[in-house]
């Protein structure tokens, strides 16, 4: 699909539905895994399409209070009221969701597992991570897109559906998280291949970007899991759909 796009019109698509917050953050000079709590927080119940940072901090079980979700409602929490200081490890998940539900699917899943400590919890770096007593998740967002279930099948002229995930790619890029040292090891060798990792060390070679390699949280393989979660979130909303008419 992507060869068929115009190059241009998909830089200006990405660079359109990156909110002004999040360019200038992202653009800060020696930006820092603390920068990145500077990005837009998450608005309640999101039905948009959406690239999306949890930026997990080891603030201390002493500093985490339990208050009612800002993206999801009812469901208790984790979150924090002191400052999130730089000395204090983070550690971030990159991702995107394009779900006929929007965001709030995808966010809402990570919430429901990150305060899972039953045996059906999934197992995960990043949920592992968010589930210590330490640590807090914060999410925040980086691009949003319209998504057209919420426009009564009308067209839109926005729905290039590949973008989120193009902008997820290229913040991985971008804060050199896409490296051999988070090679991940599965039956998917196609996602982590010599070449790739080859392609993105001499895109970044001689640049001064950032690398956020040390705070990955998850691998790729992670994320197809995700996927796959999501998928069958969408077949149960299909189903209510098409029984309530």
């Amino acid at each position: 699909m992507l060869a068929h796009l115009d190059p241009g019109q998909l830089a200006d698509n990405i660079i359109l539905h990156t909110p002004i917050k999040a360019q200038e953050v992202l653009g800060r000079a020696n930006l820092n895994p603390r920068d990145l709590m500077d990005l837009p927080k998450v608005p309640k119940r999101i039905l948009q399409r959406i690239v999306y940072m949890n930026v997990a901090v080891q603030v201390g079980a002493e500093n985490i209070i339990l208050e009612e979700s800002a993206i999801c409602g009812k469901r208790q929490v984790k979150t924090t009221r002191v400052p999130v200081t730089p000395s204090m490890p983070t550690k971030i998940h990159i991702g995107s969701c394009i779900a006929r539900t929007g965001g709030f699917s995808r966010l809402s899943m990570h919430e429901r597992e990150i305060h899972n400590n039953t045996a059906t919890a999934t197992k995960s770096m990043h949920y592992t991570f968010c589930r210590k007593a330490s640590v807090v998740p914060n999410f925040r967002v980086v691009g949003l897109w319209q998504n057209p279930t919420t426009l009564n099948d009308q067209a839109s002229n926005q729905d290039v559906q590949v973008a989120p995930g193009v902008l997820e790619g290229l913040l991985m890029l971008y804060l050199g998280t896409y490296q051999e040292a988070n090679r991940i090891k599965g039956d998917r060798p196609f996602l982590c291949s010599d070449g790739w990792y080859r392609l993105v060390r001499e895109v970044r070679e001689g640049l001064s970007l950032p690398d956020f390699h040390a705070n990955l949280l998850d691998t790729k393989e992670e994320e197809e899991e995700e996927e796959e979660e999501e998928e069958e979130e969408e077949k149960r909303w299909l189903g209510n759909k098409i029984r309530t008419g």
